[in-house]
């Protein structure tokens, strides 16, 4: 040690900064309608997943008077689309609204879209049950 300050410390000025070049840019904040439009629709859309994952369960109950004459394939399958894809398309919704609220882009159409493949997959399941169970 050669004068009063350790290693590395001296009576020079303070220099400036090193400019930061690889700063993270600022995401843009969602609008306030957006962010409120997809919350009023994810909630109906929990109610009606719930209602049409429930009423899936009880079209189980099409298959029991068949006496083993029924289509077996047909009937799981629709019963499984009836059953699960509600739930699964409010989730998936739900995390693409999250995901494109954080990062400031329109999120409302996730739930207007998971409404319509939730009709159009649950309707599946009805004909596919059906006809299984003829």
């Amino acid at each position: 040690m050669a004068g009063p300050y350790p290693d590395g410390v001296t009576d020079d000025p303070p220099r400036d900064p090193e400019p930061i070049d690889d700063v993270a840019p600022v995401r843009p904040r969602p609008a306030t309608w957006d962010v409120w439009l997809t919350i009023l629709l994810l909630v109906p859309l929990a109610v009606l997943a719930m209602s049409a994952s429930y009423s899936g369960m009880m079209a189980g109950t099409t298959g029991g008077g068949c006496g083993g004459s029924c289509d077996g394939p047909s009937l799981t399958i629709g019963l499984v689309l009836m059953t699960f894809s509600p739930i699964v398309l409010f989730f998936a919704a739900l995390f693409v609204g999250i995901r494109r609220l954080s990062r400031g882009k329109r999120a409302f159409w996730a739930p207007l879209a998971a409404f319509v493949a939730l009709a159009v997959l649950w309707y599946a399941g009805v004909v596919l049950t059906r006809f299984g169970a003829i």
